[in-house]
This record gives structure tokens, sequence and C-alpha cells, in this order.
């Protein structure tokens, strides 16, 4: 089958995650597999290169869009999509039984003028998260079109799969996971703190979502412990004046080839997301990394209920599932197995391949 994701980020970013392990587990199965990157003037000179194949998924670069969010719906922005349509073309290549899987609302009117393939919007999030705050409302808009537009819809969670189940479209919950490569033992590495103390981590980035005062309480009440935060930080979050206590200690942004080594590093892994409608419906990637690296997780939410985290409800609750966890020590390879030998991205390709099998045959 010709699958073509049209992403909501570069291939190349860290924050690639589930659309790229996806590309990547259906190239390895076969399949003639098509990565579009999110067009971006940070990468701007990516189109001038041609396409790129990278783990045999064939990688295509499209120029900036002169606008952004809010032109698309102009007179002028139609005509950049047609023009950007015609680039896609002749860089894909289309045919009726094409498989579209779109993650970003950005890509609305550019796929409703495509009329070969089928068409499933993998929804990873609100609508909120997905667009910059200033164009929210361009992309509610454009979301609702998108939602006409395609045949089916996934989610990541039962929440959101609530909330988009009003359009009528099949939908489905397909969640994250984990690659099966990320099973095997990896070596612990050095992590910066005091000799001899438990570490506490959390790896990705802090954003508006992410409780950096829980971090920091948490941290003061376990004065024994080692914090590790380790990823980038979001315009505006304050986190290196928040988080200047003596046993916290922030990491820049590591390759994601690196992470599972640190993350075998921790002690205890945390989530400490503040709880708001976003986060009560999302599905971190992290709570399946943090797993199949041994990590015990103490997290503010629940998350997906088929995982073992010890969710608290109050800084109190937090630190003393902390203490708990420490005790507990880290899970077996054989407990990593039994916890996620159902959770990988192959299990979650033929799933949600399955679910467009069954768009085609209606």
């Amino acid at each position: 089958m010709r699958i073509v994701f049209l992403a909501a980020v570069n291939y190349h970013s860290i924050l690639s995650g589930r659309t790229r392990r996806l590309a990547e587990t259906y190239a390895r199965n076969g399949h003639e597999v098509w990565y579009v990157n999110l067009p971006s003037l940070r990468y701007c000179f990516a189109f001038l290169a041609g396409n790129e194949a990278h783990n045999g998924v064939n990688v295509v670069s499209l120029p900036p869009f002169p606008g952004g969010w809010r032109i698309m719906r102009t007179l002028p922005g139609r005509f950049i999509t047609a023009w950007f349509r015609h680039l896609l073309k002749k860089r894909v290549p289309l045919c009726s039984r094409t498989l579209f899987i779109i993650s970003s609302a950005w890509w609305t009117e550019l796929v409703c003028g495509i009329k070969e393939g089928r068409f499933i919007y993998d929804c990873l999030d609100y609508i909120s998260v997905m667009a910059p705050a200033r164009y929210e409302s361009d992309a509610r808009i454009l979301e609702k079109r998108l939602l006409r537009k395609v045949d089916g819809l996934c989610t990541v969670s039962p929440g959101l799969l609530q909330y988009y189940q009003t359009t009528g479209k099949k939908c489905a919950v397909v969640p994250n996971a984990v690659p099966e490569e990320w099973l095997k033992p990896y070596e612990p590495v050095n992590l910066p703190g005091r000799g001899g103390r438990p570490k506490i981590g959390f790896v990705g980035s802090l954003s508006v979502w992410v409780d950096i005062e829980l971090i920091r309480n948490v941290a003061q009440l376990l004065p024994e412990y080692d914090f590790i935060i380790i990823g980038p930080t979001a315009k505006g979050i304050p986190a290196h004046k928040v988080l200047a206590g003596n046993n916290i200690f922030q990491l820049a942004s590591i390759p994601y080839e690196k992470v599972p080594f640190l993350m075998t590093s921790f002690d205890v892994a945390i989530i400490p997301f503040k709880n708001n409608v976003i986060s009560r419906n999302a599905d971190p990637l992290k709570v399946y990394e943090y797993l199949a690296c041994g990590c015990p997780v103490v997290s503010t939410l629940p998350f997906n209920p088929d995982l073992p985290l010890a969710a608290a409800n109050s800084l109190q609750e937090f630190a003393a599932e902390i203490r708990k966890a420490v005790g507990r020590g880290s899970f077996s390879t054989e407990e990593i197995t039994a916890i996620l030998s159902r959770h990988t991205w192959n299990t979650r390709a033929k799933q949600l391949l399955d679910f467009a099998k069954g768009l085609y045959d209606e």
C-alpha cells in the first residue's frame, strides 16, 4: 500500500515521535511510505534538496508557506495552496489506493483539492495544542473543514475520541506506543548530581502543560533525591528561575537515539502535567518509553489504564509515590516485556491499517 503522512512536524524534529515511528514501521513492513514535512521557515532550504530517503521512508519537503495559518482561507492563500498541491503531486505519486494520514489541520486546504485516495485524520491532541495560540480560531475552522473531508479519524485517547465522535465519522482509538528495540536492556550512563543519590527524571519539553512549580516543590520535599530534567524549554516558561534548587539539574535536548540510555539511568520517572482538559485526554509517549527503560512512573494523571503507573492528586501524594517507587526498584526485562508487548509500534501500525482497510471496504 502507498501511505502518505502529512505531518505536523519535520521528520528530523525531536517532536516527530508518533508520525515518524508509524512511517518507519510501515516502511519496514514493506509498504511504500511518504512523509511530507510541515512547511516551515526553520527548514526552508530542505525543499531545494529534493526528496530524501531515511529508514525506508521517502521524506518530502515543501517551501515555506507565506502567511501561515491565517492566510490559508483568503483568496491569495487559495492560489498558494493550489501551487503547493501541484508541488506535492510532482513529488509524491498518487493513486486511488493512496492512504493519506493527516496529523495537522494545517493541510486542510491542500487535501480538499485532492481527489485520489482515502483520508484519515490522526488526531494527536486538541487543536489548541496543535496550532499557535494567535491562530487558534483559524485552526478550528480548518479542522472542521478537514473533518468533513476525511473518511475516518483516529485519536490517541478515549477522551479525544468522545470529543470527536460528534462529527459522525468512523472513529477509532489508536494509542501511542514504544519501538520494539526499546524492550531490550540498555546500559545506564552517568547523570549529573550527587553520587549515590536516587535520580528522579523527566524527559520532554517544558511547555505550558508541565507543572514546573510541582517539580520544584517536590524536589524541596525530597532533598535526598536528585531531579534530572532533560529537554527544551518553551518560550515564556521561566524554567531556569523556578527550577533553581540544589538538587535539580537541567540538561539540554538530546538526540532520540540517546534517550533510552538516559531513561535507563533514572530510578523513577515523573510526568508532572497540570490537571486540565488537554492533559486529561493526552497519551504521552514518555509513559511507554519510561516503562520500556524499566522506570517506575509517577504521574499527576492516570493516562492509559493498561499501564502500571502511580497517579497522585497532591504534592504530598506525589512525593510519597516517588518514595514508594524508589523502594520498589526498576522493572525487570521480563516485566517490561509483559507490560509492553501489546504496546509496540508494530501493534499500533496494524491497528491503524486495519481501521483504514475497513474504510476501503465500505
